[in-house]
């Protein structure tokens, strides 16, 4: 490939990459950030270990537990909303 072909080449892949994160910018600003509350899951009781999960819940529930933890929560956790 001529210097000139790989020039043009590479600036409209750099067009091309402008276009699709302007595409995601639209996207995002039309469909808007999730509903719900952020659900954050702890290993411990006591909220002072790192968060091992985070999630968007449309309400806490018993569900929502379940949801975070894929099915099986730790017999002890603490979580935030």
């Amino acid at each position: 490939m001529r210097p000139s072909e790989q020039s043009k080449t590479v600036a409209l892949a750099l067009v091309s990459l402008g276009m699709v994160a302007a595409l995601l910018n639209v996207a995002q600003a039309v469909v808007g950030p999730p509903v719900g509350l952020r659900g954050t899951y702890y290993e411990g009781t006591d909220w002072d270990s790192r968060p091992l999960r985070s999630t968007i819940d449309a309400a806490p529930s018993t569900d929502s537990v379940r949801s975070a933890w894929n099915g099986l929560p730790p017999d002890q956790f603490s979580s935030t909303w």
